[in-house]
């Protein structure tokens, strides 16, 4: 399917999606949501377009790439030519990999999000805050540094997703995307994000378990993948850490007319 029906197609499904949600909110609570799903198309277009018109040169992204495999080999934690090689020869692994690095990502941060929105809406604005947030960072450092990812950087290192999965390339049009946004991961980053939504709100420890275990998954896909080296996702996590710190103690201002009202108490 081309990139360019991609989108169209995408906006169907979450349109088909909040009206399940809606369905099953309260009638006083789906004004709100309908402001929130507007702001969240909103920004989720901004951030594409910003993250695709921040595209740095190849020659500045091939040497920033190379500068973190250095820094990688200097600390000791350059690992990831040999994870990629303990599955290169197992093709069940390779699609897991490849299918968690695509599906594992902006599915799974919806699904926790509506549940967040269902379940604890009193929270939710603070990790939409941060995620807002630590993307806004994000595409600074895209900009002011944009690094290749290790399928591109490293010789020795392949890019299995573009392999194996080739359809991926059609999720979004050309224009949005940027092959030099490898810093920072924001897989990684917001990964750890909805892990720590679903360890902090949820009472259930099968559902605190996913949380721990959804981080660790991912940061093992991004690496076997050859999309992302491991201070990517170091630096992807601090940044949505920071971004929580930020959304939760200093920016009240941007709950704002968005803030979704507390369940009344019973």
């Amino acid at each position: 399917m081309p990139g360019s029906m991609m989108f169209p197609l995408m906006l169907v499904m979450t349109t088909v999606v909040a009206s399940i949600v809606a369905w099953s909110l309260p009638a006083q609570r789906r004004p709100a949501l309908a402001r929130e799903l507007a702001l969240l198309v909103a920004l989720f277009f901004t951030y594409f377009w910003l993250r695709g018109v921040t595209e740095g040169g190849v020659t500045e992204a091939l040497a920033h790439g190379r500068q973190l495999e250095d820094f990688e080999r200097a600390i000791g934690i350059f690992w990831e030519p040999e994870l990629q090689e303990m599955i290169l020869d197992t093709d069940w692994l390779v699609e897991l990999a490849n299918l968690i690095y695509i599906w594992a990502h902006w599915p799974v941060l919806g699904a926790v999000a509506i549940w967040l929105y269902r379940e604890h809406p009193s929270r939710y604005p603070r990790y939409r805050n941060a995620i807002v947030i630590s993307g806004a960072l994000g595409v600074v450092i895209f900009a002011l540094y944009p690094a290749a990812p290790p399928r591109l950087a490293t010789p020795e290192i392949i890019g299995t997703v573009g392999q194996q999965a080739g359809y991926y390339e059609n999720f979004q049009p050309s224009f949005l995307s940027n092959e030099f946004a490898a810093v920072p991961s924001l897989h990684v980053g917001w990964s750890v994000l909805m892990g720590i939504a679903l360890i902090r709100e949820s009472t259930q420890r099968w559902v605190q378990a996913i949380g721990v275990a959804m981080p660790l998954i991912m940061t093992w896909a991004v690496v076997v993948t050859g999309n992302h080296y491991f201070i990517d996702g170091v630096i992807g996590t601090a940044l949505s850490v920071a971004g929580l710190a930020i959304a939760s103690r200093g920016l009240p201002a941007l709950r704002g007319q968005l803030h979704l009202p507390r369940r009344s108490p019973a």
